[in-house]
């Protein structure tokens, strides 16, 4: 249902303004001492214990604090209050079981409170026959970006970590030709503290010097044989703590610097070359360090074309391991794909002989849009057991700590532990680190023996043999199995809770989720004999898709039995009795709401007397019992607010007071007001307010809030940048293009050369079959060698992408890209909407000129090219970048974000058709 504001209530934008300034002046009021607000600080330097050990330790002024903790899925699990003696106290955590668990604690009482949130994690044990440091597991570190190294070298290794990795730096170590200063970098005083803590460091020699060709990527022999001496210097200062060394990073994925080496495929096979040999040549030839392992060539992705051509080149008569890098995405079960053409392309290249195989950066990192912290802790268990599977011998992921603390900045957000925050000494967990922990407890030290032969979706590979056997399983979407087991299997889930299963027939019924299993004989003496998946499964588990976060779940077993079945959904108990005319029959359990947002696993256990039997899983998506979302609108010229509240309930009506909305210029208020008269909205609907707004700019951006009440007093709020962006038809005129000079954001190292540097208008518009962006840039220097139109964003180009919904609100992210190369002008598509490729962009078309110190762009890309239907009648999302390289290094200006850093649909900007 729609809502309008009331014609009434409607005032003209300057009214707005001057009413907002007014209401936003300061009044004098006398002022009164206020009550000294508690301290409160979480004092353990690290934050995960031992099942049946530690506390959480506190510093504070109050007399006690109170706490709650939560599980993985918001379900409270115990409340508290703590006693402060001297300024310190301790909540006990010891009677916890593994897990990763969220913490809060607060001292003193109302307007002086202070409550600080944090995580914990709580480790479960070895399993029987484990190592308790796996060889095959490192983990990647930026060592010195933070104070407390040791600290996290020494739990890398209670975890079961042998291996951290970090960069060597080239830069600040050899500040005079042929001097090496060591102690100019971290590595110097942590590579031996890592070895004390049982860690082997891998350094990345990296990446240039001032001293050598100009400071980038060397690029000639002097350079390369420089390089090459430095990295003998490396393992000649830290031979004695690790014998791993990696040639470059990334020298395919953007880390070349050097103009003469990344313009082609041909030059960046021959610079990688020459550093390889000369490496090769001063670490084992002229240092005589025939110990040294040369890893290389730390490949972004299995690039095809790179990779063949330095196997042509002879690479891997230089090199002892070859290494490469890849993520996962959404989908870890295809990320190895191309290893089997890789290994064949390695033997083929090394008579007919295997090579160390390693994948030093894998990971996933979280953020709206792309991926969540549960898809990162399934990913922490999936993605090593897989490459292990793909023949891989030593896996890496990247990182331990998050590198900052901005959510929508890819970067910051690949660690398995958090950034500190206020209130917390220690760097708090993320579930990912309690499953990584679970996957080395479970398969430490065991090496793969085989798979059970499962089709996808299915998955379930054997680690150990004999009483040590122990299977990871899962499915991308719910399968059943059935395992023939000769007596009692135990079953730990991916936070290290176990349970037993004792088999029925000589069966045990498992189903599979996305979220792995560890599979093992519960006394020894137990043996599998085989997994097959059963297709019709006689007990079910049933849950809403969909549950908010106010009212219970109604949870459903379902099954057709002659006995009497019995045992828990999410720990609360069920009994299940027989049809007396032998149909299916069910039970349902109201399992409690939890008070956290996203997808949540239902776990039962099923069985007979106080045997269980079958393990099954249900997902539901826990949405907020009420939600508010805002998006911009063009209404006949005239700029709005959408403000959607939505009832996720299902039985429970809402009534809603009050919408208070603002726009604000930094500290200056663009327009204000309230809206009230509203209806209650019923459960499963939503009403909109539609609210006219002042007339802005369009391209800018603005700053919104909205605050909705209910009639109980509780409020809501929504908040963001949103800003009013009209795309005409083409061939209107009545918006203006977007200014390159005043409403993009530069990015330009050296400096943004103004007008002359880059230019001009972009301006956005449709047809009934298709987006056309049409732009004049000015640019000092044209610059586009590349023939391959892949490679066209390192130079001069235009990129853009499009969500076919607001952004927010759609995972799909298309990215296009056009320029005028050598062949002349292409139009090229790196990630494609569903059912469509990478590559040429299929209907697409590009006229692109050049005069003067001017590129002329018509760039018409067909609507079902962006995974859209046709002209979208509600707003989408959409950015627009401007590559500018002058010959020396890519530059580029944007218009919204979510293409050169981090890529993502969230970052878009709102567009309107109009």
């Amino acid at each position: 249902m729609g809502l309008r504001l009331h014609p009434h209530l409607r005032l003209p934008a300057a009214a707005l303004i001057a009413g907002a300034l007014i209401a936003g002046a300061l009044v004098a009021v006398p002022s009164t001492a206020a009550a000294a607000v508690a301290t409160l600080r979480i004092t353990n330097p690290v934050l995960v214990f031992d099942r049946g050990a530690g506390s959480v330790t506190v510093s504070s002024d109050q007399p006690s604090v109170s706490f709650r903790i939560t599980d993985e899925a918001g379900v409270p699990v115990t409340t508290g209050t703590a006693p402060v003696s001297s300024g310190t106290g301790a909540i006990d955590v010891k009677a916890l079981g593994p897990g990763y668990y969220a913490l809060s604690v607060t001292a003193g009482s109302g307007t002086t409170a202070t409550t600080v949130p944090t995580s914990f994690a709580v480790l479960g044990s070895f399993a029987p026959g484990t190592s308790t440091h796996d060889q095959r597991f490192g983990m990647d570190m930026h060592f010195g970006h933070q104070p407390n190294d040791s600290t996290l070298f020494t739990l890398m290794s209670r975890l079961g970590f042998t291996y951290t990795r970090t960069d060597q730096s080239w830069n600040p170590v050899e500040l005079t030709p042929g001097t090496y200063t060591w102690s100019n970098y971290i590595t110097d005083a942590e590579v031996p503290v890592a070895k004390q803590a049982g860690l082997t460091t891998l350094l990345i020699s990296a990446y240039n010097n001032k001293n050598y060709d100009g400071g980038v990527t060397p690029y000639t022999q002097a350079g390369w044989d420089a390089y090459g001496r430095y990295t003998n210097a490396i393992f000649e200062h830290f031979g004695q703590y690790t014998k791993d060394i990696e040639v470059y990073n990334e020298f395919n994925g953007g880390f070349d610097t050097a103009t003469a080496c990344n313009q082609t495929i041909a030059d960046k096979v021959r610079c990688y070359l020459g550093l390889l040999k000369a490496t090769h040549q001063a670490v084992k030839v002229n240092g005589g360090h025939t110990d040294a392992n040369l890893i290389g060539p730390v490949a972004a992705g299995i690039d095809k074309p790179w990779i063949t051509g330095l196997l042509d080149g002879g690479a891997l008569s230089y090199l002892d391991t070859f290494s490469f890098h890849n993520y996962a995405g959404s989908n870890p079960e295809t990320m190895y794909a191309e290893v089997p053409w890789l290994k064949q392309q390695i033997r083929d290249h090394n008579g007919g002989k295997d090579l160390p195989l390693w994948i030093t950066e894998t990971g996933q990192q979280v953020m709206p849009g792309v991926a969540t912290e549960a898809d990162q802790a399934d990913f922490a268990i999936r993605l090593p057991v897989l490459a292990f599977a793909a023949g891989i011998d030593k896996y890496f992921w990247y990182d331990l700590l998050n590198d900052g603390s901005d959510p929508t900045n890819k970067e910051h957000n690949f660690g398995q532990l958090k950034q500190p925050t206020t209130g917390v000494v220690a760097q708090a967990p993320k579930p990912s680190l309690v499953t990584q922990a679970t996957v080395l407890r479970q398969i430490g030290g065991l090496p793969l023996t085989g798979s059970d032969g499962l089709a996808a979706p299915a998955y379930s590979y054997r680690f150990g043999t004999g009483s040590s056997t122990t299977r990871v399983m899962w499915a991308t979407t719910p399968t059943t199995t059935q395992v023939a087991a000769t007596g009692p299997l135990t079953v730990t889930d991916e936070y290290g809770r176990a349970s037993t299963y004792t088999p029925i027939g000589g069966q045990v019924s498992l189903e599979l989720g996305k979220h792995p299993i560890f599979v093992r004989s519960a006394t020894g003496a137990a043996a599998v004999r085989s997994v097959r998946v059963d297709a019709h499964p006689a007990v079910r588990l049933s849950v809403p898709p969909a549950s908010n976060t106010s009212e219970t779940i109604p949870a459903t077993i379902t099954a057709t039995t002659r006995n009497v079945l019995n045992g828990t959904i999410a720990g609360r108990p069920f009994t299940l009795r027989p049809s007396t005319t032998g149909t299916a029959t069910s039970a349902t359990v109201q399992v409690p709401a939890s008070a956290q947002t996203g997808e949540r696993s239902l776990t039962a256990s099923v069985g007979v007397g106080p045997l269980a039997t079958t393990r099954l899983t249900a997902d539901t998506s826990v949405r907020p019992a009420t939600e508010i979302t805002t998006a911009p609108a063009v209404d006949n010229l005239q700029n709005q607010l959408k403000v959607t509240i939505t009832n996720h309930r299902r039985l429970s009506t809402i009534p809603v007071s009050s919408v208070y909305w603002q726009l604000t210029e930094g500290a200056t208020y663009l327009g204000r007001g309230t809206v009230t008269d509203l209806p209650d909205v019923p459960p499963g609907r939503s009403t909109t307010v539609t609210i006219d707004v002042p007339k802005l700019p369009a391209w800018d951006k603005h700053w919104f809030l909205d605050r909705v009440t209910l009639a109980d007093g509780t409020q809501l709020t929504d908040q963001g940048w949103t800003g009013w962006n009209p795309i005409e038809p083409l061939g209107n005129t009545t918006t203006p293009g977007i200014n390159l000079g005043t409403q993009t954001t530069h990015n330009y190292p050296s400096g943004y050369g103004g007008a002359a540097d880059l230019s001009g208008t972009l301006k956005p518009s449709y047809t009934e079959n298709a987006l056309v962006l049409t732009a004049d840039v000015t640019d000092n220097t044209h610059n586009q060698p590349n023939t391959d139109p892949s490679l066209m964003w390192s130079a001069d180009s235009i990129q853009f992408a499009v969500t076919p919904q607001l952004p927010g609100l759609n995972n799909q992210r298309v990215e296009l890209g056009a320029a005028l190369l050598p062949t002349g002008p292409a139009v090229y598509t790196w990630s494609p909407p569903p059912g469509q490729s990478a590559g040429l962009t299929p209907g697409a078309s590009a006229n692109i000129t050049r005069s003067g110190t001017t590129t002329h762009y018509q760039i018409t890309v067909p609507w079902t090219a962006l995974g859209i239907a046709g002209p979208p009648t509600a707003p989408f999302g959409l950015s627009l970048l401007v590559n500018d390289n002058d010959g020396t290094v890519r530059n580029w200006s944007t218009w919204g974000d979510g293409i050169a850093t981090t890529k993502s649909a969230t970052l878009l900007r709102p567009v309107q058709l109009v």
